[in-house]
């Protein structure tokens, strides 16, 4: 079974997810429920494909990384806290994508403070940077 559609549903706080956003998820489709707009969860069918995984991952994805971005100094907790509670959780496909997806993010976001060193160091003078010219010729650009 494939999910064949994304859905959404607007759903208010202290609110239960609607009944029809759990017949959408048993025909097979993956249902997002909203907060103001914003993804907050996701209602998928019990049985995955890989295209399953890739949309829910995508889906958790679209959730994580407005978070964490709008919170660095928490965000490596965070994303820690997510990993260990999808490790606890179940050990299938999914968990194992779930993982990956967030370790990701956690990679990407422990190399910010690298970036960010970097990039003052070059304005500083103190790193010099290749000309654009010189970076197209390299790459054939």
């Amino acid at each position: 079974m494939s999910a064949a559609h994304a859905y959404e549903f607007e759903v208010p706080e202290h609110s239960p997810a609607p009944t029809e956003a759990v017949d959408r998820a048993v025909d097979g489709n993956v249902v997002y429920l909203t907060r103001s707009g914003r993804r907050v969860a996701a209602v998928v069918p019990a049985e995955r494909t890989r295209d399953d995984i890739e949309v829910i991952v995508n889906g958790l994805l679209a959730v994580v990384e407005p978070i964490v971005e709008s919170d660095p100094a928490n965000g490596e907790r965070l994303l820690q806290t997510w990993i260990a509670s999808v490790q606890a959780g179940r050990d299938d496909e999914l968990a194992r994508a779930m993982v990956e997806a967030l370790q990701d993010v956690l990679d990407d976001l422990r190399e910010l403070p690298d970036a960010a060193d970097r990039l003052a160091a070059y304005r500083a003078g103190q790193v010099s940077g290749v000309p654009w010219e010189q970076a197209k010729r390299e790459l054939d650009l």
